[in-house]
């Protein structure tokens, strides 16, 4: 009833219209000249609820042509307002509402068709909604990290932002939500963040390269405080990417590893334990390393590295010789475009594995360890399309590390359980803002479980997703528990 005379009303979403028609109910089943409001593209579907709690029914329709929902605020006597527009996941299809944080406010579900996710966006009580535990930060952001910057034992999130020549720093609460953003500057196109102690005073620092050409590394030192130093700069080579931190020659300082795409090579700057490096010396890997990570791989107890290799369609490893050197690169093929690279004990055999996300391929690939530094085993999964960052963690409490990837075009991040026998469950989708790029797995709650931190490039914000999930290594799945994560 949506002018309140007691009969029902038809609210209709016309797909190739573009709009809404309310149809007014003369209560002995016929009905009223249909009036139209005005939607976006390719409207599919409606929903009534009162958004407001005013007494006054509204309307929520899902564009499915323009990745939107149009919110139309009742005004009584059945007529409404101008749509105020949200965005939503890949092409929303299917729309409905009810309280689903318990603050007595309606909240909206969304079913999106491309990204296979729902999108739970959260009502605020006076006609708008947002994505649930989502946070606004610097514009483009490309990189997230997670340390504790102030000392309190919860973990708080670093982002870097293209647009901000800089990184946003959220302090967390402990329950996974987090304060209003802190911006530092750092450099031109900042991307890459990696924390770690570099001076030994056990406080976190951050490392920061940029993109498009800036040739230095950006260097602040953390207070304890949750607050950063004024910045140092490095030189990092000619066009540093990805950045990594371990300690690689073995004199207890934390060191730098940087991809370089023009030369292909990856730079290490060994620390001083001071917060200041050497000079850089450069390794060739082949064409071009996008991600890095180091691990001992041949059991030597030194550190090797591993890289991704965009033009090559390969990981490159080099073994490390000690004293911080490395030696040649060796290959070994992954899918097309490989972009991140991470590496753990996926079966645990006691050798670490690597997971590549490979972007042109819409898959991941893990390579499963010999022991020797080689690999043999490769598993080709199948994740959202145009894939960018991957990390692995025990999600699920049965001890066997699980895959995440965020995947940039399909708005989504796929969730891959292990199922302990060097295979994977296949992927569930969370849907998420546009366009998730990069992925981080901390535990911002508390609650002794691993979390989920994504950065949602073309919506400059970075989304949280708590683990809800048992310890029986169960398919997750939104909405159910146990099992699957909570925005």
């Amino acid at each position: 009833d949506l002018d309140g005379d007691g009969h029902l009303d038809l609210a209709v979403a016309c797909e190739h219209t573009e709009r809404v028609l309310v149809v007014p109910g003369n209560g002995d089943g016929t009905f009223q000249a249909p009036v139209g409001y005005l939607a976006e593209q390719r409207p599919f579907h409606v929903a009534v609820v009162d958004l407001e709690q005013d007494g006054k029914p509204d309307l929520v329709v899902a564009n499915y042509g323009s990745d939107s929902l149009s919110l139309f605020k009742g005004l009584g006597g059945g007529s409404f307002a101008a749509a105020l527009s949200c965005r939503s996941g890949r092409e929303p299809y299917a729309v409905t509402a009810g309280d689903l944080d318990g603050d007595g406010f309606p909240d909206l579900a969304v079913a999106n068709s491309d990204n296979r996710g729902v999108s739970v966006m959260l009502g605020n009580g006076n006609g708008t909604v947002r994505l649930a535990n989502e946070h606004q930060v610097g514009q483009i952001p490309v990189a997230v990290a997670a340390a504790d910057l102030n000392g309190d034992s919860f973990a708080d999130l670093l982002v870097s932002a293209v647009e901000i020549d800089g990184i946003s720093v959220l302090l967390g609460h402990g329950d996974g939500k987090f304060h209003p953003p802190v911006n530092y500057y750092f450099a031109r196109f900042t991307n890459s963040i990696a924390v770690g102690d570099l001076n030994g005073d056990d406080h976190p620092d951050v490392v920061v390269t940029s993109a498009h050409g800036i040739d230095h590394i950006s260097v602040r030192l953390g207070n304890g405080d949750g607050t950063l130093q004024g910045v140092n700069y490095f030189y990092g080579g000619r066009h540093p990417g990805d950045a990594s931190l371990a300690d690689l020659d073995g004199d207890g300082n934390l060191d730098l590893v940087v991809t370089n795409w023009d030369p292909s090579q990856l730079n290490v700057l060994l620390g001083h334990g001071d917060g200041t490096f050497d000079a850089l010396v450069g390794y060739e890997t082949g064409s071009v390393p996008r991600s890095v990570a180091i691990a001992d791989l041949n059991a030597d107890g030194i550190p090797d590295l591993a890289a991704s290799l965009e033009e090559a369609d390969a990981v490159s490893i080099l073994l490390g010789l000690g004293k911080g050197t490395f030696g040649p690169p060796t290959w070994f093929g992954v899918g097309e475009y490989p972009q991140s690279v991470a590496v753990d004990d996926l079966d645990l055999d006691g050798i670490p594995d690597l997971v590549v996300s490979n972007n042109l391929t819409d898959n991941a690939s893990v390579l499963f360890g010999l022991g020797d530094g080689t690999f043999g085993e490769r598993l080709v999964l199948r994740v959202g399309r145009r894939p960018f960052g991957v990390a692995v963690d025990d999600l699920d409490g049965d001890q066997f590390p699980d895959l995440v990837v965020a995947s940039y075009w399909s708005d989504t991040i796929s969730l891959l359980t292990n199922k302990g026998d060097r295979t994977f469950r296949p992927a569930v989708e969370y849907g998420l803002g546009r366009g998730p790029f990069s992925v981080v797995i901390s535990d911002l709650n508390g609650d002794q479980k691993p979390d989920l931190a994504v950065t949602i490039r073309d919506s400059d914000n970075v989304s949280v997703l708590l683990n809800r999930m048992g310890g029986n290594g169960a398919d997750p799945a939104v909405g159910r528990q146990p099992g699957g994560v909570e925005r």
